[in-house]
């Protein structure tokens, strides 16, 4: 798995682009990184780029597990303003993987997920100009 990630402040979003095979443990140590960097945590809407993901491993159970860390960790710093996050597929074969794992986000009050299969609509549900798509795709 790889994570690439870049924060565009003027934007206000966090831009994450996700390469190979996909456990639950890389979606754990993916949050734990992000958490840790502290020029991320003011962002307010991100998109996760998913187009170049070969496969996930994700189980229910475990996406359970997840949820109420994300849930715990996150409470505090976005009560007061949620977040929104748009999640981009190309690729149908880890399509019903993500719709779960969004499913799951938004259970907690202060997250928003969506998916997409088209970037532009994505950009567009976030409130960003059409020209951000040339922004966010990986270097």
């Amino acid at each position: 798995m790889a994570l690439n990630y870049q924060y565009l402040d003027d934007l206000g979003l966090l831009s994450i682009h996700w390469e190979g095979r996909l456990t639950l443990g890389d979606l754990a140590s993916a949050f734990e990184t992000l958490s840790a960097d502290p020029t991320v945590r003011s962002a307010q809407i991100s998109l996760s780029d998913f187009s170049a993901v070969e496969s996930m491993s994700i189980f229910h159970f475990g996406l359970d597990m997840l949820r109420e860390v994300i849930g715990d960790e996150t409470r505090v710093p976005l009560e007061d303003r949620p977040h929104h996050s748009a999640i981009f597929i190309d690729d149908r074969r880890v399509l019903s993987e993500l719709v779960n794992f969004a499913t799951m986000l938004n259970r907690i009050p202060h997250l928003h997920v969506k998916v997409f299969e088209d970037k532009a609509e994505a950009i567009a549900w976030l409130g960003l100009p059409p020209e951000a798509i040339g922004r966010v795709d990986p270097s």
